[in-house]
């Protein structure tokens, strides 16, 4: 995310062919973003063509070799089984909800999806490709954050899953890379907070969608514990919540901690982050040793839920 992103997706929206879609048909601001990231991230140039010309990579290209990929989005269909649950951009969900293949979809639009958030962007459409009488019928997602911003839900329904069908496990490693920042609030020695802006429209909804996702994220956490106590033989099973926090100089955790969620990461952002890396990866990082004891022989000695300690 180094490349500036949204200065791109401004520029895309100036395209002949998109301004006249965007006013003339259903296509919308996730649509031109997730065309962003296709044609800047998420393509393979055609061989012996064009360079500026490419193909957009779909998720059925993801090597078999590589983790299998869970992206998570927030359902807003108006139905009453599916509005506000969790939709992931996987064959299951695919299956159970559109009836579709999903090694056909873009990766760009399912990122897109992921990280719709709104205001800012508008809902992902997906065509539902069940019996409906012959009338088009969609399911509407949006950022994933507002469900499971952490992706444990979803490591959560592997562990359901799993235990329903009797399926065992050799060992358990979630590491759960956490980028959360502490929300900003309003100082406590302002009189009056507001900005130009609010008076015309108060900012502080984003203080109120700020508490309501602090307290899911504490939820989602603490369930995920719960549940990951609850494996069988903890001596096989090793959860590793990676964090900010776990920084201990105090003036770059704060620099770490004003790094704005953004398709813009500024290069000074990417070199805090990469010193946070280098503090936290060491040889001496004892989660990082309970893994590697886990791998190389199959259990480990440690707590199956570790924390960093220096």
């Amino acid at each position: 995310m180094t490349q500036d992103y949204i200065l791109r997706w401004i520029g895309n929206w100036f395209w002949p062919g998109n301004i006249a879609k965007y006013w003339f048909s259903a296509y919308d601001r996730t649509d031109i973003m997730a065309q962003t990231f296709a044609d800047n991230l998420y393509d393979v140039h055609m061989s012996g063509s064009d360079l500026r010309k490419g193909r957009d990579l779909t998720i059925g290209e993801i090597g078999k070799d590589r983790p299998y990929l869970i992206l998570n989005s927030t359902n807003a269909t108006a139905e009453h089984d599916m509005f506000g649950q969790s939709f992931t951009f996987t064959q299951e969900d695919f299956n159970r909800c559109l009836d579709s293949d999903i090694n056909e979809y873009s990766i760009a639009r399912a990122v897109m999806a992921s990280a719709s958030f709104p205001a800012a962007f508008n809902s992902m459409t997906l065509l539902n490709y069940k019996n409906h009488d012959n009338e088009p019928h969609y399911i509407h997602v949006f950022d994933g954050g507002n469900v499971d911003n952490l992706g444990l839900k979803s490591v959560e329904r592997i562990f359901n899953t799993m235990e329903q069908k009797g399926i065992d496990y050799k060992t358990v490693v979630v590491i759960l890379v956490d980028a959360y920042t502490d929300a900003a609030g309003i100082h406590e020695t302002l009189a009056d907070p507001r900005s130009g802006l609010d008076f015309f429209v108060d900012s502080n909804f984003i203080d109120a969608t700020d508490s309501l996702l602090a307290a899911n994220r504490d939820k989602i956490i603490s369930d995920f514990v719960t549940k990951f106590e609850s494996l069988k033989d903890s001596s096989k099973s090793l959860f590793y919540h990676l964090k900010f926090a776990d920084v201990e100089d105090e003036k770059l955790n704060n620099r770490l901690n004003r790094i704005a969620t953004s398709f813009n990461i500024k290069d000074e952002s990417v070199a805090d982050i990469d010193k946070a890396v280098e503090r936290l990866l060491t040889p001496q990082n004892p989660c990082l040793i309970s893994i590697k004891q886990l791998l190389e022989t199959n259990q480990h000695d440690g707590n199956s839920i570790c924390h960093y300690s220096h």
